[in-house]
This record gives structure tokens, sequence and C-alpha cells, in this order.
């Protein structure tokens, strides 16, 4: 298969483009904007998040203790961003970024410490930040410990992270188990700070998700999620003593974010695009702006599926219970509970949940609102001003925020009708099934 400099080189028929080709080649610099200069908007953001990550740097002149490496695009940006404007070559006009870690490339952030987490041995995350660090190692990265970890080792966390997350959702759980194992082991090193990549997908547009999104569904959506978006590594970190630092959470870089339109945010992989299922990317803006990053167009990848905790979704919990067990504990555990339980891992969750909480909902702090007695039960947290006073349909659970589609408490989807989440009627349909399911459990 042609790398994307012999594709660009073989069949582009302009000499000048080939000459600044073989110049950028034999320089160490990049090719991405051999044919056309960076826009204005690629600039800015390049410059914004470097002013971010300088101000980082003089808050720890000495290196900063970690990174949560994952080898995807966004820690690989935080790993390697150079402080480099895009410089014009001279005798021509097109513009480049040195490639050298050890000249101009060299990144602005140094880190002790580079943590990745390994479930599954074909799991992808571990070889990207191998990759990153070996081009890092004695410049600004000094040790990468790749935590080889089995499901059942994760597993066994799953009520303490329940616990501090106040959580059975299973999507939450499968990437929280991951963060967690990290930050244990960041913690048990001394780590007392350490940086994430965390926001860049919700800020930069960088779920598959949104690429079929037309541009106003795009914008109120983005709208919605930068309202309501929380991160768990902050609140696993603080449990541990550990502070947590995300350059992607700035104001400033959400702020620069909602000026930007669909084009700049999804789209194909450039100078040279792709066919295929790599063929459009999220983030794009970030891709562009930061070409001495080695995962620049490494496809968006969940935390469970670079880290391989996937296989928990994928029938990891089919031994535990038979069919027949698993509709009996569904149905005691919403007559019970008053809780609707999805599937075997969800039910999983559930158990750990509980005993997170010493068996009863009743210990959990959130606001619940009863539907057999149609009474909001306040489990000490009194009404304020600020309360959200909207309930899921799921679990009973007060959600996080009056304009949140989605329960972080049980994992529902849709908690509620949205212009954005029904577009094509998906909502109206979850929600007819979610309470006739509920029906369904009540018959005897």
């Amino acid at each position: 298969m042609y790398s994307s400099e012999q594709i660009l080189y073989h069949y582009t028929k302009d000499v000048r483009i080939l000459q600044r080709s073989v110049r950028a080649r034999k320089g160490n610099l990049c090719l991405d904007y051999v044919r056309a200069p960076p826009s204005a908007k690629i600039v800015e953001c390049r410059q914004l998040l470097q002013t971010v990550l300088r101000e980082i740097r003089d808050r720890f002149p000495d290196g900063i203790d970690a990174i949560l490496l994952s080898g995807g695009l966004d820690t690989s940006i935080l790993c390697e961003a150079s402080d480099q404007d895009f410089a014009v070559v001279k005798d021509d006009t097109f513009m480049t970024i040195l490639l050298d870690k050890k000249g101009k490339a060299r990144p602005i952030l140094r880190f002790r410490h580079a943590l990745t987490v390994q479930a599954d041995p074909t799991a992808q995350d571990a070889i990207f930040a191998a990759n990153i660090f070996n081009r890092l190692e004695n410049v600004s990265l000094e040790q990468h410990h790749v935590l080889r970890v089995t499901l059942d080792a994760l597993l066994k966390n799953s009520s303490e992270v329940a616990r501090l997350l106040c959580t059975c959702d299973p999507m939450e759980l499968r990437n929280s188990l991951v963060i967690y194992e990290a930050l244990r082991a960041a913690a048990n090193r001394g780590v007392k700070h350490l940086v994430t990549g965390d926001a860049a997908d919700e800020v930069f547009c960088g779920y598959s998700f949104y690429h079929g999104m037309t541009e106003e569904a795009l914008s109120k959506y983005r709208e919605r999620i930068t309202a309501t978006m929380e991160f768990t590594t902050a609140k696993l970190a603080k449990e541990l003593g550990i502070e947590v630092i995300s350059p992607y959470l700035d104001a400033r870089i959400v702020e620069f974010s909602k000026n930007l339109c669909k084009s700049d945010m999804i789209g194909e992989r450039t100078p040279v695009p792709r066919d295929g299922e790599q063929g459009v990317h999220g983030k794009l803006i970030l891709r562009q702006a930061f070409p001495e990053s080695f995962s620049q167009w490494r496809a968006k990848e969940p935390i469970e599926a670079g880290s391989g905790t996937t296989r928990l979704r994928l029938g990891y919990f089919d031994s535990h219970w038979t069919e027949e067990e698993f509709a009996e504990q569904q149905r005691f555990v919403f007559r019970e509970h008053g809780v609707y339980i999805r599937d075997r891992e969800h039910l999983y969750f559930f158990q750990a949940f509980l005993r997170a909480f010493n068996g009863g909902l009743t210990n959990v702090p959130r606001r619940r609102f009863n539907e057999s007695t149609q009474v909001v039960e306040p489990h000490g947290q009194e009404e304020t001003m600020d309360s959200p006073n909207v309930f899921c349909p799921g679990c009973g659970f007060e959600l996080s925020h009056p304009k949140q589609d989605f329960c972080v408490t049980c994992g529902c989807w849709p908690t509620c009708i949205s212009p954005t989440n029904d577009t094509q009627g998906y909502a109206t349909q979850a929600l007819a099934k979610l309470k006739s399911e509920k029906e369904r459990l009540l018959q005897h």
C-alpha cells in the first residue's frame, strides 16, 4: 500500500509541488501544506492550543507528573505539539512544520510518566502509545507504562467505581474502569497531577454519529453537549489525590470551537483523501493544525475499543445467567428497585452498584422520582434553584441537566424527546418500547 507521501508525489503533475515535496522530505518537514497553505482557522486553532499548553508548561516548569496516553489523536497532540508556527520555507511560499523532535519539533510539555491500559492483546492503544513514546523517549517523555490487565481484574473495581461515579451505566463503566486502573497505577507511582485528552471529541466533533448530521442539527447538538458534558477522570482522580489537567476544556478553546462550521471539523483526510471507513474524520481542524502528531490520522476509537474492554458488551456475561435466570432477575430488579435492566452486562453493573450503596437505592445520593407513589424522594439531596427536576424513565433518578437526554445513572437513552434525537423517530420508538417493557415486567 502506498503512503500518502508516495501518492502525493506520483500523482502530482505540478512541478512546483513535486519540488516542494522533495524539499520537505529531505528537510524532515511535514507535507501537509505543499499544495496550499493552512486556513486562517487552522492557524488560529494551533496558536490557541499552543497558548494553553505554554501556560500549563509555565505552571509546571519541572515537567508534569503524567499523562493518560491512549495514543489517540487528542493525547498524541498534547504529547507532541511543538512551539513552532507554520513557517514559510525560504525561496518558496509553502508553509510547513519541522518534524525533528530534538530540534524545533521538541514538544511544549514534558512528562515523567505516560500510562496506557491494555485489557486485550489486540487492542490498539498500547501500539500507538508505544510509537509515540519511541519518538519522545529522552526528549519529553521519561517512562511509558503499559498496564496489561485482564477483564476480570478490572471488574474487581466495579463497585468502587460505581460508587465514586454514582452510576451503573455499562458504557460509562466499560470506559471508566480503564481510567481508574490507570489512575491507581499513577497514584502508586507518586503522581500528583496528570494531563488528559478529555473533551476534544465533544468540542471538535470527534464521534462518528456527528458525520450524518445537518449543519443545523449539529449546531443544536453541540450547544446541548457543551452545556451538559461531564468527565469522570477528575472525579476518580480526586479520590486518589490527583489533580487532572484537561487542556481541551479550556474556556477559550470551547468558545473558539463554537464559531466553527461542520466542514471545519468533519471532512476527508488531507492532503491525500482515502476511501472507505477511514475516508471521513472528525476533529479535522485539530488534525490539520498539528501535523507533527504521530496519531494525526488515527481513526477515532472509544476507550473501550482502544483498551480492549469492548468484549464486556459482546457476550462476556452470557455465562453468568441463562435466559430464564436473566428474565427472572430483570423482573425482580424492576419490581423491587424500579430500575429497568436492559441486558446481562447492565445487570452485572447494577448489582455492583447496589453493593456499592449497601444494597439499597435509598442510599444513592441523588434525588429520585418514585413512579408508584408519584413522589420525589430526596435521598439526602434537597431541591435547590439549580435542581433539574427532570427524572429518568429507566431508573427514576434525577438527570444531571434539564436538557440531558441520556441518564448518567443507568445509561438509559433517550430520557426524553428532543429536536436532535428524534429526527427519524428513534427517540419516540425507544420510549414507547421502554414503556411497554415496564408494563410487561409488572404483569404476573
